[in-house]
């Protein structure tokens, strides 16, 4: 997109690459949205996580940022805009959270750094729905399964370590009105617990639902996702001109 447009930043889960997230540039780009689709490298630490986020901004010099973030990736984009309010506009809560205490495994989470590649796999693919789902949903389980075998130990290692470290979120200089969130009403990997917590954390945030869409509606059911985004980005004043054929 023009780069004279607001930047979507969309960031996926522990399981995603920047490739799971094609759906919404093939989407919106030819809508003149400007849409990146970003794969953060090995950060074990928000701190770290938040410093790199700042240098790829710098790189990619926006007007404004709004970010779509889907699990720990809307996870991260919550404790960005917590530590640079000033940088970002709005965000897109995919079947997120704002707080990771449900995922500490007490001494476990540090010792994800030195598991060998195939266990932290497992331990991603653990938690998958293992019943029969509609096709749309089993088809994007399989295309992020097959983008989990291009993660490397690192990666898998600090996604693992970012989610299972007890951490949360609160106190955002946000407004609620800036916020949407996008839950799908299915089975989620996510605990219904959360989905309530992040809900009372932002009672006048815009909510979204999609029927069935599993742990990645922004695959399996791209078309309505998109369409919440468009909405969102418009309602917080951003407009695109269409681009010239």
């Amino acid at each position: 997109g023009d780069k004279k447009t607001p930047l979507l930043l969309c960031i996926g889960g522990a399981s995603c690459t920047a490739e799971s997230l094609f759906r919404q540039l093939t989407g919106l780009c030819p809508k003149g949205y400007r849409v990146v689709a970003s794969q953060p490298p090995p950060y074990y630490s928000i701190n770290e996580f938040v410093v790199g986020m700042d240098a790829f901004l710098d790189h990619l010099a926006p007007t404004e940022v709004h970010i779509f973030g889907a699990s720990l990736g809307g996870f991260l984009a919550q404790q960005y805009c917590f530590h640079r309010p000033k940088r970002l506009t709005s965000m897109i809560l995919c079947n997120s959270f704002c707080s990771t205490e449900s995922f500490t495994h007490g001494m476990m989470t540090p010792m994800y750094q030195f598991m060998p590649t195939l266990v932290l796999k497992n331990i991603i693919l653990s938690s998958f729905n293992p019943d029969q789902v509609p096709v749309p949903v089993a088809e994007a389980i399989d295309f992020v399964i097959e983008q989990l075998d291009t993660l490397g130990q690192a990666e898998l290692s600090s996604r693992l370590t970012l989610n299972g470290t007890a951490a949360s979120c609160s106190n955002l200089k946000m407004p609620d009105d800036n916020i949407t969130l996008i839950d799908s009403l299915d089975h989620t990997a996510r605990p219904p617990a959360l989905r309530e917590e992040l809900l009372r954390r932002y009672p006048n945030a815009k909510q979204a639902q999609v029927r069935v869409g599993g742990d990645f509606p922004f695959l399996s059911t791209p078309d309505e996702v998109n369409l919440y985004i468009e909405v969102h980005l418009r309602r917080v004043g951003v407009t695109v001109n269409l681009p010239k054929l």
